[in-house]
């Protein structure tokens, strides 16, 4: 996380334009940026597979992972290798990556074993200090919420052997796209 506040060095008292009359001031003067930038990894979270729950020999529901579920493009094969739908039989036989533990024995995918996306946001803002009298002062505000509008999404579906294993669907929790909101403020 970066955060940043800079009052630009223009207007009266300030390193240029210092000497400036009170109608260049109220133009130039007072300018103020800020900004709060956030990188993240993706979360952690647990692949699982359709109809586990007829397991009840050991309790959670994680397959045995036997080969990469990595690719190449997520855009375009989803998030991670699953079955392409092909549900997991208990025979044992592999599908892809993935295959059924067998019966009272847990799968070999640990806890939080895959990521999913992760997280780029940016909010920035503008604000204009001006004084109106000696005791009154005003400011006008520009805020953007997610500036660059860049599109946090959310976990992938985590069933491996599910018509829709790996895919996503929406956005991350608390995630939007970009907004904007003006104001204006005044101290006396």
């Amino acid at each position: 996380m970066l955060t940043h506040i800079y009052e630009l060095p223009f207007g009266r008292g300030k390193r240029f334009a210092g000497q400036s009359s009170r109608a260049l001031d109220l133009l130039v003067g007072g300018w103020q940026l800020n900004g709060n930038w956030i990188w993240q990894s993706g979360r952690a979270f647990t692949p699982n597979y359709q109809d586990c729950g007829l397991d009840r020999d050991t309790g959670p529901c994680r397959p045995d992972k036997v080969g990469s579920a990595s690719v190449s493009n997520p855009t375009q094969h989803g998030w991670y290798k699953t079955t392409d739908g092909a549900e997991l039989a208990t025979n044992g036989d592999t599908v892809g990556p993935w295959r059924r533990p067998a019966v009272a024995t847990f799968g070999n995918v640990g806890r939080d074993s895959l990521r999913g996306p992760s997280w780029f946001g940016t909010d920035m803002s503008i604000f204009k200090n001006f004084r109106i009298t000696e005791r009154v002062h005003g400011q006008f505000r520009a805020e953007s919420f997610n500036f660059w509008n860049h599109a946090n999404l959310g976990d992938p579906d985590a069933c491996v052997d599910c018509s829709t294993g790996g895919q996503i669907f929406s956005l991350a929790a608390n995630a939007s796209m970009r907004k904007w909101q003006f104001g204006l403020r005044f101290d006396f």
